[in-house]
């Protein structure tokens, strides 16, 4: 779905509307599985919190997990050393919770080839913890090619409490939970009673959704009104945004916003937006992570972007070998706000 705002001459385009991520190639499924190991070899626990099961072989494009906490503290340096380990960069490190870091790592030698390693040490919601990281992790199962993944009592307890944060559908929330052995299924039941006194009755559609709708309730009366971390999360997201102005010149802002989209939309930046010039009212589009392109690079206000912010191709580069010195700036970007080692060109 393409938004059209007419009135200001802005364009978004969400990321919905980008094209699908390609499927993950043999280096990627690699690079995926050897992470993991690479934090055990570190001495550091972590657990892959669903979609294990094929190995990562199939269309991957982010792969959740949690880490323990003191891992977490330093995330944005270790998937950076581990990128320069493997030919990599971490391009953005995206937080969308306290406690959460969504890194976004892409292939040095193939732009068109992007993971995004999805990082929590409590899973927390809107402020809300709603398991801590020693929970996840605890009983945590070997898999076959090294890493870790979930309990099963644990993984399910995650997808039920994932399922009342994200008001996903009761029918899907309903099979997930009626698919899971006996065993698994009453072990949940006593951990979701016991901390959030919440039942999913005879199991039904309609008494999941009753309970769906209960732990959502239970979310909101533990909900802050002061979270600290929040807001400095927050603040952090307004002085440093994590999305890039691009400037085309002259008449190829189409064709430039299409190679960029296909390369980066939707890890690195969550979606595009287009317009003739630079207006300060599209600051807030950067602050939302979205990738701007813009073809006039006379507007006065553009000296009010951040350097770091912003982008503008060479007159004749073209624009894959301008996707390619984007993703180096974003780099660059990232390990300075990160204070990692940043590589210079």
């Amino acid at each position: 779905m393409n938004e059209q705002h007419q009135s200001s001459g802005i364009h978004l385009r969400s990321h919905a509307a980008s094209p699908a991520s390609p499927a993950c190639p043999k280096l990627s499924i690699l690079f995926i599985r050897e992470f993991f190991n690479f934090l055990e070899e570190a001495g550091i626990r972590a657990s892959v919190l669903h979609g294990w099961q094929d190995g990562f072989e199939g269309d991957v494009s982010d792969i959740d997990f949690t880490i323990e906490p003191d891992g977490f503290d330093k995330i944005a340096s270790l998937v950076e050393a581990y990128c320069k380990k493997k030919g990599w960069m971490l391009c953005q490190v995206l937080r969308h919770e306290p406690t959460a870091a969504f890194c976004v790592c892409t292939a040095v030698d193939d732009t068109s080839r992007s993971v995004a390693l999805d990082a929590c040490s409590d899973y927390c919601r809107e402020g809300v913890l709603l398991m801590d990281s020693e929970s996840l992790l605890r009983d945590r199962v070997k898999l076959p090619w090294g890493g870790y993944r979930l309990a099963d009592e644990t993984e399910l307890e995650y997808r039920m409490l994932k399922a009342a944060a994200k008001k996903k559908e009761p029918i899907s929330a309903t099979e997930e939970f009626s698919a899971r052995p006996a065993e698994v299924r009453k072990a949940v039941e006593a951990r979701l009673a016991d901390k959030w006194q919440v039942s999913s009755g005879d199991g039904s559609e309609k008494a999941m959704a009753k309970m769906l709708r209960d732990l959502r309730s239970r979310f909101r009366e533990k909900r802050s009104r002061l979270n600290l971390g929040e807001i400095g999360r927050v603040v952090s997201r307004i002085l440093h945004p994590t999305g890039m102005l691009v400037v085309t010149g002259g008449d190829r802002l189409a064709e430039v916003q299409e190679v960029f989209s296909q390369a980066f939309l939707p890890l690195h930046f969550r979606n595009a937006a287009w317009a003739n010039e630079w207006r300060p009212t599209m600051v807030a589009k950067l602050i939302r992570t979205t990738l701007v392109f813009v073809s006039s690079p006379s507007s006065g206000w553009l000296s009010l972007v951040p350097a770091d912010c912003k982008f503008v191709l060479g007159d004749g580069e073209a624009p894959h070998d301008a996707v390619d010195r984007l993703a180096k700036q974003l780099e660059n970007r990232c390990c300075t706000r990160e204070a990692t080692t940043a590589t210079e060109d």
